[in-house]
Order: structure tokens, then sequence, then C-alpha cells
């Protein structure tokens, strides 16, 4: 590769992760060198010779080569063939994108529903919902104010009431604490959740399973929780 960064992007939750796994200064050398080649994005293609260069320094190939095997093993990176534009994979990155884009959907039903339970809570009369809780100073800010979301039909875009898989933010706030993504941290209450998604039939149960499935570290633990269903069954 002729390019050469001058820095790299990696995200806290994968340095924490790296400093959990007790990765050596050499393995964060090579991670860093990946995180600069990607600048931000999910996949990378440097060689071993160009990954070198850029650490400079007395590590030699043979070790770079043994802190990539560390980071496939540990679920860092994913490794093709040296042709391909997307010779590593950095698999756990995406993960963290992944999680944290799920807390945000999650974030955002939460407020739907807080603003939804908010409007049907009012106790006033039906011509006293017309007005705002606050007196009208400005009448043009009043006259939009009246006019809120999901409260009348000329308003702006009502909530929808689709069904949402519950294990969603269940599973996404456990990958936030536990980057080891360990099964054994679950709790019960957690694993129950997780489970009855597993089991349900339900089509936006089923399309959330297909989605986690996608990374090999989500994958990982929907098939270890598999396990000891079939398990406990047996």
């Amino acid at each position: 590769m002729s390019y050469e960064p001058s820095f790299a992007i990696i995200n806290v939750r994968e340095l924490q992760r790296l400093n959990q796994e007790k990765a050596s200064a050499s393995v964060m050398s090579v991670y860093l060198a990946l995180c600069a080649y990607a600048q931000g994005k999910n996949s990378c293609f440097p060689s071993i010779s160009t990954i070198k260069s850029l650490i400079t320094g007395t590590i030699t190939s043979s070790t770079i080569s043994k802190c990539l095997r560390w980071l496939r093993e540990h679920d860092f990176i994913e490794q093709n063939h040296r042709t391909s534009k997307e010779r590593f994979k950095m698999v756990y990155r995406a993960f963290v994108k992944g999680t944290s884009a799920l807390v945000e959907r999650a974030k955002k039903r939460t407020c739907r529903t807080e603003h939804k339970e908010r409007v049907q809570s009012d106790n006033r009369s039906k011509n006293q919902r017309r007005k705002p809780f606050f007196s009208k100073k400005n009448k043009s800010f009043s006259k939009k104010r009246t006019k809120g979301y999901g409260r009348f039909s000329n308003g702006q875009k009502e909530a929808t009431n689709e069904p949402v898989c519950k294990a969603e933010a269940v599973y996404a706030s456990w990958a936030i604490n536990n980057p080891t993504m360990d099964t054994k941290t679950l709790s019960k209450a957690q694993k129950q959740v997780i489970i009855e998604v597993l089991e349900s039939k339900a089509p936006h149960d089923l399309e959330w399973v297909e989605i986690m499935s996608w990374d090999p570290s989500n994958a990982r633990v929907l098939q270890d929780l598999k396990t000891m269903v079939s398990v406990c069954a047996t």
C-alpha cells in the first residue's frame, strides 16, 4: 500500500477490551496499525510488511503474524485472503457500532413511549386539552404548540404501535457493560428474556435473532444460550 496514515481511530470500548484481555504491547501496536489503515471503517487491507514499516522499531514479521493470530482468536478481527480488499475485517468494531445503534433506537422508542403516556395522562377536559399548560403570551407559538406530536391528525407523524423485540434493549445494555461477552455475566432475568425471544416465532423476534447472528460474537452468545436451553431440557 502506498498510503501511509498519520493517525489511528480507535473506539473506547475496543481499547477497554484489549486491556481486559491483557493484550501485549505488540498486539496493541498491530491493532492500532490496522485501525490507522481502517480510518473509522470496519475493514482494511495492509500487508504484513506494510504494518511492519508503519510500526517500525524491532518488531518482526513473525511477531506481527502471532499478533494477528491472537486478534483472530479473541474475535477482534477476521482475516481473509491477502488479495482481498477486506483482508482484515474489524469484527469487534462492527459489533460495537451495531450495539450502539441498538441502544440509540431503544432510547428513541423510550422517548416516544414517555411522550405518549404523558399525553394520555392529561386529565383535563377535552376542550382544555387544546390549550397548552403555559399561558398564551405568544399566539403564533402556542398555536404551533397545540399541534403537537401524536395529538392531532394534522400534526407531525404519529408514533407507531409496531411490536418491539423485548430482548433488544436487554441484550444491548448487557453487551455494553460486559465487553468480554461472557454469558456467565448474564443475570437470571436477562437470560430468561433472551431465551424467550430465541424460542419465539414472532416475526419481530425472528428478525432480531437473524440480525444479531450476523456478528460472530453475537452468534456465539446466542448459540451458547440455545445449548444451555437444550441441556436443561434433557
